[in-house]
């Protein structure tokens, strides 16, 4: 670092406390804001994390105080930023000032710094492994900034990379692949992260077994590194490489890519790498059947991983021992080749207990990510009706004043008034039609969800385990009263005549028949029936029977053809 640079980063901290003189800034463009917060974090980032937080919080206020709200969220989101990775446990106070942040931009119209706010949100989660949870805000920050370019949202790139490792970490690899390539055509300022992308790309194709894709990238990466003198990536992709010729059966072409990988990663301290790079290499060697040479490279490569700082790792250690075992069986020593499988499918059990942990906290997680949607959607259904019902207040304010005003020419103005409350109902029964769409999609995504998940808890966790959740499935899959009542507001100002039609035909028709004829109306299947109404499928088919008989239809005639009639 040259002179002139010390010195800079040296009077930044003292520069940055007179906050009078950053007046520049103010009501600039986000991207300009967003390097200027980042800036002022990294200068005071000396001082202790209480220290910091106060003064983020102080710059927050200097710029709520000359009026500028995005410049004032950025500070008050970077400060609540400083809390997130050291906690250890929920932090109810955390989240709200988080989700206070989210709303607060929302109400402002500045998307920008909503998804930054929303993906602070998912950061907050992700350190307390709730990757579920995490997921889901990381979705919400998504949709915000998918449509924006670079030069308007300059984190998009790392956002994007930050989500398809989300999906490549649950195994989703047609997901991670699109998000993973979506980063990659964003070109961002500073382009660090292209060879981790694109390694990752060719992770995904390698896994499913596209070879010549995952070599493709794997060679990109390569060429790339040899112009930089890369050293580490250069090995990396070397590596990628030779396992990528391996798995296509090509052992002379891997063996020399293999062993450069070896050589390039002991170099730059990457054990990882040569660990699993030797693996490779003796089970090439197996296959050639030199059992003699496998041996020799894969106790090397369990003399490093034994001594490294993640060990123990039991997904690793389960295929080195494995492979051990076929060694030693090979070479005639069937007493280790017992001794290795033994700890072969010790490290499996483990690995097994570990992986039905996590997919039943996940399926948890998952549930009350599930809940929350649906708590989050009726806030929004009380938010928008409160919202028309106080613009519908004002507007009849706004008329009876006018009314008075204009009382002697109310003939001529009549026409227009009588326009305008057309123009308001059709409004509101938009919206309500709109409200009602949303709900019904919302309950078709949680239901589609939970019948994934129900079928994933089935395969994964054991019976009392999965008959536990799977209960709390079944209840978390009806509505409830009080979503019923939102459900049929939003109806009967969709189709205002339809119940009063009803009752008038059939007076005697129960509750039960109504909701079922309504989401009949909202084109639900039988199965779907059944879980919204918290009923089992066969008793939605004797509710279906009884409301022919008392409708007078025949079980042959469609009954969403009666319902269209009526």
């Amino acid at each position: 670092m040259k002179l002139y640079q010390r010195l800079i980063l040296c009077l930044l901290p003292v520069c940055i406390c007179a906050q009078a003189r950053a007046t520049h800034i103010l009501h600039r463009l986000f991207p300009a804001q967003l390097h200027y917060v980042d800036s002022v974090s990294q200068a005071i980032s000396g001082n202790d994390r209480s220290t910091r937080k106060e003064k983020l919080n102080q710059f927050g206020k200097w710029a709520e105080d000359n009026h500028d709200r995005q410049l004032s969220l950025l500070f008050r989101i970077s400060s609540a930023s400083l809390s997130i990775w050291q906690q250890k446990t929920e932090d109810a106070l955390l989240e709200h000032q988080l989700l206070d942040l989210v709303i607060a931009a929302r109400n402002n119209e500045l998307p920008e710094v909503e998804a930054k706010a929303l993906h602070t949100i998912a950061q907050y989660w992700s350190s307390l492994q709730r990757n579920g949870l995490a997921c889901s805000y990381e979705l919400s920050a998504y949709e915000l900034y998918r449509d924006m370019p670079p030069e308007q949202f300059p984190e998009k790139q790392k956002l994007l990379f930050e989500l398809a490792g989300t999906y490549y970490r649950y195994d989703d690899d047609v997901a991670a692949l699109r998000h993973y390539t979506e980063a990659l055509q964003t070109e961002a300022a500073d382009n660090g992260l292209r060879k981790t992308i694109q390694n990752s790309i060719g992770l995904c194709y390698r896994k499913m077994k596209m070879y010549d894709s995952a070599e493709h990238y794997f060679l990109l990466i390569y060429n790339a590194a040899k112009k930089d003198h890369d050293t580490a990536w250069e090995g990396i992709a070397t590596g990628n490489v030779g396992i990528t010729y391996f798995l296509k059966g090509n052992y002379e072409a891997a063996i020399p890519l293999i062993e450069k990988d070896i050589i390039l990663s002991t170099q730059t301290k990457e054990i990882r790498n040569v660990i699993e790079s030797k693996y490779m290499l003796s089970r090439i060697y197996l296959e050639k059947g030199m059992p003699g040479r496998a041996d020799s490279i894969l106790k090397e490569a369990l003399t490093q991983a034994e001594n490294a700082k993640f060990w123990p790792n039991y997904p690793l250690a389960e295929r080195m021992y494995r492979l051990q075992a076929r060694i030693h069986a090979a070479n005639g020593n069937m007493a280790w080749a017992y001794r290795y499988a033994d700890s072969a499918l010790m490290a499996k059990d483990t690995n097994t207990v570990r992986y039905n942990i996590t997919h039943v906290e996940q399926a948890k997680e998952r549930i009350e990510v599930v809940k929350r949607q649906m708590a989050s959607v009726e806030t929004e259904s009380r938010r928008h009706m409160q919202k028309t019902m106080r613009n519908g207040i004002a507007i009849l304010l706004v008329m009876l004043s006018a009314i008075a005003l204009v009382w002697g020419s109310r003939q001529r103005h009549k026409r227009k008034r009588l326009l305008a409350e057309n123009n308001i109902r059709q409004k509101e029964l938009q919206h309500a039609g709109e409200q009602l769409a949303f709900l019904k999609q919302c309950i078709i995504e949680k239901n589609t969800f939970i019948a994934g998940l129900r079928n994933e808890i089935s395969q994964t966790a054991n019976s009392s385990q999965s008959q536990r959740i799977t209960a709390q499935i079944e209840q978390s899959s009806a509505i409830a009263e009080n979503q019923w009542s939102i459900l049929m507001k939003a109806f009967d100002r969709v189709h205002p005549e339809f119940k009063s039609k009803l009752l008038a035909a059939h007076p005697d028709i129960t509750d039960v028949h109504i909701r079922y004829l309504i989401l009949t109306v909202m084109q639900f299947s039988s199965r779907e029936k059944a879980a919204l109404m918290g009923l089992p499928h066969p008793d939605i088919q004797i509710i279906d029977a009884s409301l022919r008989i008392k409708l007078g239809i025949g079980k042959d005639n469609p009954l969403d053809e009666w319902v269209e009639r009526l």
